[in-house]
């Protein structure tokens, strides 16, 4: 019987160039935000070290996910900045203040969405009612029209686009980019 010699695997070489040209469609698809660790775990095969510091200001901006229950998206960051904003930790009480911020200001985005299509939807009901020429159900009121119609899908929508931007700044505070929110109320500041 011949024994069959066991050979070392050759060693994965970290210098490996992949052009654009070469790479699958499905990582030149992604989003640029997860392309660029997308090639660098080709390239290497291991994912970017996440260090502790990073790991709790990426964090932090994930509060959106706490908002099922009532105002917790809100309240985290607040209790965070508040407790980090004196310390030596500036960067943690900075993204902590900008969760926060951005957490108030889709909060009284959607408020206002809500009330405004409210309104909206019960001074046009009338007017609707009179061009569709249906008689109109006498249980049927403007809010049983209009909410599953038109105000739960732009709800859906919007808190959709909303949870988006935060897992986007998570993510890159995660790989130690700066956090930087697309429409987002000053409400808090860093004070010395």
């Amino acid at each position: 019987m011949s024994e069959a010699i066991a050979q070392p695997a050759p060693p994965i070489s970290t210098d490996i160039v992949i052009p654009s040209r070469e790479m699958s469609k499905s990582v030149q698809t992604l989003p640029e935000f997860l392309r660029e660790e997308a090639i660098h775990i080709v390239r290497t095969g291991k994912s970017f070290h996440y260090d502790r510091k990073h790991l709790q200001n990426g964090l932090i901006h994930l509060s959106f996910f706490a908002g099922v229950l009532p105002l917790a998206h809100i309240v985290i960051p607040l209790i965070a900045w508040k407790i980090q904003k004196n310390h030596k930790d500036d960067a943690f009480a900075e993204d902590a203040m900008k969760a926060f911020n951005f957490q108030l200001t889709c909060t009284i985005y959607m408020i206002i969405f809500v009330l405004l299509t409210t309104a909206i939807g019960l001074m046009s009901f009338p007017f609707i009612k009179e061009l569709s020429g249906v008689a109109a159900s006498e249980k049927e009121t403007p809010l049983t029209v209009m909410i599953p119609t038109v105000l739960m899908p732009a709800l859906t929508i919007y808190i959709c686009v909303w949870a988006f931007f935060t897992c986007k700044i998570a993510y890159e505070r995660l790989r130690g980019k700066p956090a930087h929110y697309p429409t987002s109320i000053q409400f808090l500041s860093l004070d010395k």
